[in-house]
């Protein structure tokens, strides 16, 4: 009797094991889901960070860069962006003054340089295709020039010296005036002239060898506003439509240059220097 209770008692204890392992399977797998499901939102929620923080990271990047004046900012995503206008009017005596108008910009000295706020830097002023001045006064005395027509160019610039632009078009105003009363005008040992109608360059690509040393006048005409840009020398003319515009180009890097059209995205010249 005594072995049969001892027998009953041992099957009921594997039973109550059993149940018992039964149950931790059951759950085990629950937890397992749970803990998975925790993780996963765990490394979306990390993915997130990650991104938030490349994102800082690239802002605090581009505001480590002083002078690069390669690189652009891009506003065309801002409601009110930065816009420039300017005239020029001759002083007879070999100058020209410039009237600047911003707005939805404010303008801060260049020097020091510092770290780019958006909204405001200074402009960067450009006399027929070269870089002369960084400003943030809205008017401006141009002296020594030489007597005829020339190409003024204001751009508007970040307190890091880069480009504001709309897209892949750096804001910026154009204008020309005629000096008269300053040094001689300056003369050509070439001359290259282009047309460009419906997006094509009349008669081809211009090509121009000349040697290192000699100067080039480039004169341009476009049907749509644009402007040229010559590789390697950095030098810009704007392009008012209709209206032909003169660059004056020292060849005084030996190779072979092209000259683009800015917004048009084409090649319309080729200048071989040697």
């Amino acid at each position: 009797m005594k072995d049969r209770y001892f027998v009953v008692a041992a099957l009921l204890l594997v039973a109550l094991s059993a149940a018992a392992c039964s149950t931790k399977n059951t759950l085990l797998p629950l937890d397992a889901s749970t803990t998975t499901a925790m993780d996963q939102d765990t490394m979306d929620q990390g993915t997130m960070d990650q991104g938030t923080m490349d994102h800082e990271d690239m802002v605090v990047e581009e505001n480590s860069h002083d002078h690069d004046h390669g690189e652009m900012v891009d506003v065309s995503g801002v409601a009110n962006p930065p816009e420039v206008s300017v005239t020029a009017t001759p002083d007879g005596t070999g100058g020209a003054t410039l009237d600047i108008a911003t707005s939805n910009f404010t303008l801060v000295p260049a020097n020091p340089p510092s770290d780019h706020q958006p909204g405001e830097g200074h402009l960067h002023i450009y006399v027929d295709g070269v870089s002369i001045a960084m400003v943030h006064e809205t008017t401006v005395h141009l002296g020594d020039l030489s007597d005829g027509h020339h190409n003024i160019r204001v751009t508007v610039s970040t307190n890091d010296h880069r480009d504001y632009t709309l897209g892949e078009t750096v804001i910026a105003a154009s204008t020309e005036v005629m000096t008269t009363g300053g040094t001689a005008a300056q003369e050509a040992d070439h001359t290259l002239a282009l047309e460009v109608m419906d997006g094509m360059v009349m008669g081809g690509i211009q090509r121009l060898a000349v040697s290192v040393g000699e100067v080039v006048a480039i004169t341009a005409t476009s049907d749509t506003d644009d402007s040229l840009h010559i590789h390697a020398y950095d030098l810009t003319l704007e392009l008012k439509a209709g209206q032909p515009s003169t660059l004056f180009v020292e060849a005084s890097i030996p190779g072979v240059f092209e000259g683009e059209l800015h917004h048009a995205g084409f090649q319309v010249l080729s200048l071989e220097v040697s």
